[in-house]
Order: structure tokens, then sequence, then C-alpha cells
């Protein structure tokens, strides 16, 4: 019989298991939503909770630790603080789930994630004393796979060894097809200790029926298009961003010779405040609301590069500008686009050139 429900939500992606998980359960247990360091995602789940679920919802929040090693500084003064900071952040740690959570007992603690966030690992491994623990796979693990890898060089054993005395002696690294080896929970942890684990198919078979709709977010306005705005710059995936300013310049003219500017709809990535390569014109939408909740029936065009909102479209025009856009690795855009792809829930158009772009603008029903 369950007791309570807890649920870790780390990241946007996953918010869709947790309001699934949250709406089974709370009419009938006490459920309890940790978000672990991301304020925006917090920001949302607390509106949500509010508007949705009558403020039934315990929502736990925690900054996540915040050390010198962290701060700008030379790799020597990085190593002076390294062991000290350890043993100070596994201290922070400890205080959160001694003051936050230690009192939870007999629960199902669901988590979604066995990558990107060794946190969880840390508290699950606390939590699965006196708790029943269940894995149900975010929608990123459909597309993307991540095994286990062992390190290739000095920073990365650094790195690793790090994790492990933090988080938990058994913490391996894992090989993201984009990125640097990232931190991961081992096989070897769902093996023994996770209690259940929910494929991603059980899991769509689980939230097939779950209507979002009663929790959107925004009001019904009459945009032409929806943009995704994303932080390719930063994420250094672009060659040249002054180049990559002016292509989305030019993909904005031609917008405005088919909409005017109060039509078209801007979503920002959230985490990122000021964008440094912000677009020319549009109305901003709240940051922190994820893209999935501001679609309505009146947007024609959802317009973005290789952002997933595009992927979770299913009624609308959903169009896709990577093949426009001066990415500075080929392979790279192939597998963004591939993973695109694979996640759509509906077709994705890839335009080869603005001209294109435009005759796919002009082929929009007034």
């Amino acid at each position: 019989m369950i007791n309570e429900v807890v649920i870790f939500c780390e990241s946007y992606p996953q918010i869709k298991n947790t309001l699934y998980l949250a709406g089974q359960n709370y009419q009938n247990h006490p459920v309890t939503i940790v978000i672990p360091g991301m304020t925006d995602l917090y920001k949302f789940i607390n509106l949500v909770n509010e508007k949705a679920f009558q403020s039934k919802l315990k929502v736990v929040y925690f900054d996540a630790y915040r050390g010198r090693i962290g701060k700008p500084g030379s790799r020597i003064i990085k190593a002076f603080f390294l062991f000290p900071e350890i043993i100070q952040e596994r201290r922070y740690l400890r205080s959160v789930f001694k003051k936050r959570l230690a009192l939870i007992q007999g629960a199902d603690v669901f988590f979604f994630g066995m990558d990107f966030n060794p946190v969880i690992y840390y508290l699950l491994n606390a939590f699965g004393k006196t708790n029943r623990l269940v894995f149900m796979p975010d929608p990123m693990y459909d597309s993307v796979s991540i095994p286990e890898a062992n390190p290739s060089n000095l920073i990365e054993m650094v790195h690793l060894l790090r994790y492990k005395l933090i988080y938990g002696r058994d913490m391996v690294l894992g090989k993201h097809p984009l990125r640097q080896k990232v931190p991961r929970m081992p096989d070897s942890f769902f093996e023994t200790r996770v209690d259940r684990v929910i494929s991603g198919g059980e899991r769509e078979s689980m939230i097939k029926g779950f209507d979002v709709s009663r929790i959107m977010l925004l009001d019904d306005s009459d945009y032409g298009i929806m943009f995704f705005h994303e932080e390719l710059v930063e994420q250094d995936y672009i060659s040249d961003a002054s180049t990559f300013e002016r292509i989305l310049a030019d993909v904005f003219n031609v917008i405005r010779k088919h909409l005017p500017e109060d039509k078209v709809a801007i979503k920002y990535h959230p985490g990122y405040p000021e964008s440094k390569t912000a677009v020319p014109f549009g109305i901003r939408l709240p940051d922190f609301i994820p893209a999935e909740f501001l679609y309505n029936d009146k947007i024609k065009m959802y317009l973005g590069i290789s952002s997933r909102a595009l992927s979770n479209v299913e009624k609308g025009l959903a169009v896709s500008l990577i093949n426009i856009v001066n990415f500075k690795s080929e392979t790279v855009k192939e597998r963004l686009k591939e993973m695109l792809i694979k996640s759509s829930h509906s077709e994705i158009l890839f335009p080869e050139s603005l001209d294109e772009f435009e005759r796919i603008l002009s082929g929009l029903k007034p």
C-alpha cells in the first residue's frame, strides 16, 4: 500500500511524467515534488500546483551547491580547493536530506533520469533505505542512448573521482552522442537498488490519455507563429555568431512580409534571461513555462532549429531551420536533426533555403 508519492523532477523534459504521476495520486496520497537547483522549473511547478492542483502538492526546492571550485580561476586554485569542497558539498547534501526529506518513509519515490545530475543519485541512495525506488525514463531516452564509458584522460579521471567521493562510490561516466562524458548512475544500481523499472513503451501507454489542456497557462492569444529560440551559440554549436544572427534577421524579415510583428510569439529557453542572440521582434512569452503548455489551435506555424519543442507538436505545422543555419560540425547537425525526427509526434519540415521557407510560409491558410 502506498503511503506517499515522492517525485524527483530535475529538468523540463521530465514535466509530463511529473504531472501525470501527481495527477494520478494527489487526491488519495500525499505527493511531494523535489526540484534540485532549477529555479525556473520550481516557478513553473508552483504555478501549476496553484492552478491545477489546488495547492495540494508539496514542492521542495533546494539550491545547487555553489563552492569556490565552480567559480572562475586557475586550475591550480581549483585543485587546492578540491578536497575541502568535496567535504563541504557532501555536508550540504546531507543537511538537505536530513532537514527536508529524511522523515519520508514507506513512499514510492519516482525518478526519470540516470545522467547529468549526480545529486539525484546521492538522494536516491539515502531514500532507498526506507522507501521504494521507481525509475520511469523521461522521453529523452527514447531517442538518445548514453552508455557507460571509462575515463579517457586525466581530467575525466579527476571528475569521476570527485563524483564518487561526493555522490556515491559507484558513480560512473556516460558518453552522450553530442557532448563530453557526463556523470551517470551505474547499471548495477538499477539491478540491485531500484524496485521497479518502467520501460519507455510502458510509460507511453500510461500517459497516453493524460490531457495537459486543463493546465494550459496562457490565454488563447491569436499568434500566427511561435518561434522557439535556442542558445546554440552559447553551446558552441555555431561556427560564427554574426552569421547566425544575420540568418535569424533574414528569417524574420521574411516573416515580417507575411505577418504583423505582434502576431509572432517568441519562446526563449528557460534559464537564459538575457540571450546574446536575441531575435529581431516578437511578443516574448514567459521563459519558465514549457513550450508544450503554450501551444494553441490558432498558431499556424511552430518554428525553431533543433528545439525538442518542435518534436512535441501534435497539432499544427512544425518547421526546423536546421538546414539553413551555420553549424560548426556537420556531424553534430545531422545528429540533432536525427534526434528531432526520432522523437517527433508529427511531421517536421526542413527547408533548405530562405526561398523554400517563404514558400512554406506563403502556403499557410490566413
